[in-house]
């Protein structure tokens, strides 16, 4: 039953006016708006609020296919030596950043996704492996030292669920790795020069 203070004299329950109505869709979207001005300005990643989580440095940001999943890794490595030429400054490292998770979607839809994924963004497959119970995707973008991202789907039979594994492995210069990567890298560690045998 209507609220008597809420009828009006034709004894019609009153209805809220057009006027009130635009006010309080204006005022919802001003707080909405300065919601969003005030998380820009503090750096919120919004990327990181659609997905649930946050990608290692070097995965493309839209690259893992579902939201809001369970994380079991995600890390980026400490560069290593990749390819030395002696006592050059051409050394090149590999850098690896790595993010698993549980997934919602049958193996069969992930390689789907994965796939198309890789035919859409640019990237060159260069190897897959599609079985039953275990499929992967490898794929490269670039002509020189490019990077090499691996995409492992299988079942984890000890947990009973299935498992999307993202691995990019960057390759290059200290410099160029710097440049790639969004965050700096920590200082390689020299190798030590080999202790010189005494002569007999």
């Amino acid at each position: 039953m209507a609220d008597p203070a809420q009828i009006n004299k034709t004894g019609v329950p009153a209805t809220p006016s057009k006027s009130k109505a635009r006010f309080l869709v204006a005022s919802g979207v001003a707080v909405v708006v300065i919601a969003l001005v005030t998380a820009t300005l503090l750096g919120v990643d919004f990327s990181k609020i659609m997905r649930g989580y946050n990608l290692p440095p070097g995965l493309p940001k839209d690259i893992a296919q579902e939201r809001f999943v369970k994380v079991l890794k995600n890390s980026t490595s400490d560069p290593t030596t990749y390819k030395s030429p002696g006592n050059n400054a051409g050394t090149i490292y590999q850098v690896r950043s790595s993010f698993n998770f549980v997934t919602r979607k049958s193996l069969d839809e992930n390689f789907s996704l994965y796939e198309g994924y890789f035919k859409n963004n640019g990237w060159e497959i260069t190897s897959t492996i599609n079985l039953p119970h275990y499929k992967k995707l490898e794929a490269v973008k670039g002509e020189t030292s490019p990077d090499k991202i691996t995409v492992t789907i299988k079942k984890d039979p000890s947990a009973d669920r299935e498992v999307v594994e993202l691995l990019n492995i960057h390759i290059g210069t200290w410099a160029s790795l710097n440049k790639t990567l969004p965050s700096p890298l920590p200082s390689p560690t020299p190798k030590p020069s080999p202790t010189p045998t005494p002569s007999k």
